[in-house]
């Protein structure tokens, strides 16, 4: 991405969100600031205007923060569309059960492969990659079926 076209803000604001779509239900702001390495007041001013357009919301202990059900629902919009992830869902499900394993989806995008679908197994010991996680080509069942089919580079 040329420098010209990097909106820094914008960087911060999606490591915030991140760090609130993580396991625990509320975050605080001094947890945020630490994950995200900025100064609380920082990420105070990212979680004020989100407060402002409705993604987020106080939680229930003084100075905790969560994301509503707005930022589901911003998710869910673009689910809705008829692609690659909602044609194969019931087939992931479906193997799944037979297999007793988690079934994975990933697209080829530009130089790495990308889960766009996740079928987790309730296994104690499990690989856990979440929508949106790259998957190393080298590491994974679903990174070599990828590259078996790549084009050689000579």
């Amino acid at each position: 991405m040329p420098a010209r076209n990097h909106i820094d803000l914008v960087l911060k604001t999606m490591r915030v969100l991140e760090t609130l779509a993580g396991d625990a239900e509320t975050t605080s702001l001094k947890q945020i600031a630490q994950e995200t390495q900025l100064v609380k007041s920082s990420a105070y001013r990212i979680l004020y205007s989100l407060q402002q357009l409705g993604y987020v919301e106080q939680g229930d202990a003084k100075g905790t923060y969560r994301l509503t059900w707005k930022m589901v629902g911003l998710a869910r919009r673009s689910a809705r569309r008829v692609t690659l992830a909602n044609v194969a869902r019931p087939h992931l499900i479906r193997l799944r059960d037979e297999v007793w394993e988690s079934a994975w989806l990933a697209e080829w995008r530009q130089t790495k492969a990308v889960m766009v679908d996740v079928v987790e197994a309730s296994r104690r010991l499990q690989l856990s990659l979440d929508v949106g996680s790259d998957c190393p080509l080298h590491a994974t069942a679903i990174g070599k079926a990828i590259a078996a089919y790549l084009p050689l580079v000579s």
